[in-house]
């Protein structure tokens, strides 16, 4: 299973989209007549707005910086075959649960800019989303495995018990049916990453 701080890097690049989406909102909001980074940055007095702007920038770069360690950390677990070792009895693509997630990230847009001109207000609803992206298991639909061109998965598969049991498929490329071989890691209890034949 992938460890808590892979799983704190998936949570907290899964909001990076928030992070982007608030500092846009800091920067159209803001009075960038009045921005000066240079002559701020040697005093470190900044407006609101751009406080705002550069810790949300800061955390949209340091969340995108992180994800390659997941991926890294997963190739070197033990794969696991199908059919030979999971026997999938269903898969339909996942489109639904991502387009729900991705509605969570304009939440700000709706807001606008003057509800998260605020710093205290835009890391209070960083933190809310951390924790929700978190204990929700949400972080297993991961925008940044959308951008990198990964596909999701709603799949069935038989336990040794003879019941079926589900879980989320992270596909590199699109499957087209359930009898297909997949080598795939097991990244949590239900969620599954497919990973190149070496």
């Amino acid at each position: 299973m992938l460890n808590q701080k892979s799983r704190f890097i998936l949570t907290i690049s899964g909001i990076s989209p928030v992070c982007a989406t608030v500092a846009l909102l800091a920067f159209i909001d803001g009075n960038q007549k009045e921005w000066d980074i240079l002559e701020h940055l040697k005093t470190l007095k900044f407006s609101n707005s751009e406080s705002l702007f550069w810790v949300s920038i800061a955390l949209f770069i340091v969340s995108i910086a992180l994800f390659p360690l997941v991926l890294n950390q997963a190739k070197k677990r033990e794969p696991w075959h199908s059919p030979s070792e999971i026997k999938i009895t269903s898969l339909t693509p996942a489109n639904g649960e991502i387009t729900n997630y991705f509605l969570g990230y304009l939440f700000p847009l709706l807001g606008g800019g003057e509800l998260f001109n605020n710093i205290y207000i835009a890391i209070f609803f960083y933190f809310s989303m951390f924790i929700w992206v978190n204990f929700s298991g949400s972080y297993s639909l991961n925008p940044i495995f959308t951008f990198l061109g990964y596909k999701f998965y709603e799949v069935e598969r038989e336990t040794q018990t003879g019941k079926t049991m589900g879980f989320i498929l992270i596909a590199r490329k699109t499957i087209t049916s359930p009898e297909l071989p997949i080598k795939m890691v097991k990244l949590t209890e239900h969620t599954y990453l497919q990973i190149k034949d070496t």
